[in-house]
């Protein structure tokens, strides 16, 4: 009797265990996947950080030079005109390289590279120094060439990995993205104004120190990128089968307006920018430190527009992108106010700043997500969007800041401030009516859009 109930016991006990046993591998089944999930989750965001870093860096190195280049120059008896030339090769850089980033995989070692490169290029930069005259113009525009391309391979890629990382709420985090982007172009020309001060009272020169500072920066962060961002997240699975060409944005109508009305507003934005502190000095009478606080609200509304589109599921984004191209034209009308019959006053100017900074955030931010969604409706593009989407944006921005200050320069010359900028806002808003029509036939009839982006 006693054997029976010790063998019932065991048999019990026995079977409890495989229950538990069974329980635990369930339980284990079930976590694994949540547990895989988080551990991406954790990934995703440590390679977002890198990509805020790259981001930063590059931006910082763009802006630097604002407060540096102009007065070497100076110092080696350069032309106003060879200065704008050092100014443009940057933008130039990032044109010309747009194109082949378009086509390109996306890999780690290519962001790590244009790091290198960037490196490299700040301690030619701080060398060039010792130049003088032309050869220094030569050695100088070179050199800022190559590190717009070397900026591009990390930008291009940086962009586009955030549509990969996070597909669902892309535009919220590009839209993080801008706002450091803003933030760290105004936080360059304080750097560097800060190391002229301090290289000045060392009897050191500024441009030398300032650029082996940017070399020191970007080396160690390329080390950091290679030895912390996963290969696997960032790769393209697939190889690209075909080549992004010019005539593939010609045939797209829609990507076509798109591409055209955002780089025509970075032209009017890039372009003003580049004059109105003249305007401000002399129309307005305003001093040099009320002229960089004006600078700063446009950039501080810029970066408050992104970050509340960052904090914002938008469902309209193409709605809410027409709308930020018309503010964009309506701050130019406000730039002329005598042309418009309103007094000359610094409260008009900061109005239009508010919508400069609004108008200008809402396209920086939408306008990437929207060619994405563009090109994904295409079967020829669709695995290869996010970059070509990034390279567009960052095409189109750079044509805009080579471009404007130009165009702008010689409206200037011919008309005067107010009436180029009343003249330039006029043909944006022509573009953007254009551009909402074409989005209403697409609406009305899409199986021309269909067509289209299957020729």
């Amino acid at each position: 009797m006693i054997l029976m109930n010790n063998i019932s016991f065991y048999l019990s006990l026995k079977g409890q265990t495989r229950n538990i046993t069974d329980n635990w591998k369930n339980l284990n089944y079930n976590i694994q996947p949540i547990y895989q999930q988080l551990k991406s989750m954790t990934q995703q965001s440590e390679i977002y950080q890198l990509i805020l870093l790259c981001i930063i860096v590059t931006n910082i190195g763009y802006s630097i030079i604002f407060p540096i280049i102009p007065m070497v120059a100076d110092e080696k008896n350069l032309y106003k005109y060879q200065i704008g030339i050092i100014f443009a090769m940057y933008p130039l850089g990032n044109v010309v390289s747009s194109s082949i980033m378009a086509n390109r995989e996306l890999k780690k070692s290519t962001i790590t590279n244009g790091l290198a490169i960037c490196s490299l290029s700040y301690v030619v930069l701080a060398l060039a120094n010792y130049l003088n005259g032309p050869l220094y113009l030569i050695f100088t525009a070179t050199i800022r060439f190559i590190n717009g391309i070397a900026a591009n391979m990390v930008q291009v890629p940086s962009y586009a990995l955030v549509p990969k990382l996070f597909p669902e709420n892309s535009q919220q985090y590009i839209a993080t993205l801008e706002m450091v982007s803003g933030l760290a172009t105004v936080i360059g020309p304080l750097i560097g104004a800060t190391i002229s001060i301090i290289s000045d009272q060392m009897g050191i020169s500024s441009s030398l120190i300032t650029f082996l500072f940017m070399a020191l920066v970007h080396m160690p962060i390329a080390v950091i990128i290679d030895k912390k961002m996963d290969q696997n997240l960032v790769e393209s699975e697939k190889k690209q089968e075909y080549q992004f060409k010019i005539q593939d944005l010609q045939e797209n109508k829609q990507l076509l307006l798109l591409s055209f009305n955002y780089c025509l507003q970075v032209i009017v934005v890039m372009g003003s920018r580049t004059q109105l502190s003249v305007e401000l000095n002399h129309t307005y009478h305003l001093p040099h430190y009320q002229v960089q606080l004006m600078f700063v609200t446009s950039t501080f509304v810029f970066c408050i527009t992104a970050l509340k589109i960052s904090r914002t599921q938008l469902n309209n984004q193409q709605q809410i992108f027409n709308i930020g191209l018309i503010f964009g034209a309506i701050s130019q009308f406000f730039y002329a106010p005598q042309v418009l019959g309103l007094p000359e006053s610094p409260f008009i100017i900061c109005f239009a700043d508010l919508f400069r900074g609004s108008g200008f955030g809402i396209g920086c931010v939408l306008m990437m997500p929207l060619a994405i969604m563009i090109l994904n409706d295409s079967e020829k593009f669709k695995e290869t969007s996010n970059l070509i989407g990034s390279a567009l944006y960052l095409g189109c921005w750079s044509f805009g800041d080579f471009l404007g200050p130009l165009i702008f320069g010689v409206l200037n010359d011919l008309l005067g401030f107010q009436r180029s900028c009343f003249l330039l806002a006029s043909i944006q808003i022509i573009f953007v009516l254009v551009y909402i029509k074409n989005q209403q036939k697409t609406i009305q009839n899409p199986n021309v859009y269909i067509e289209m982006t299957e020729k």
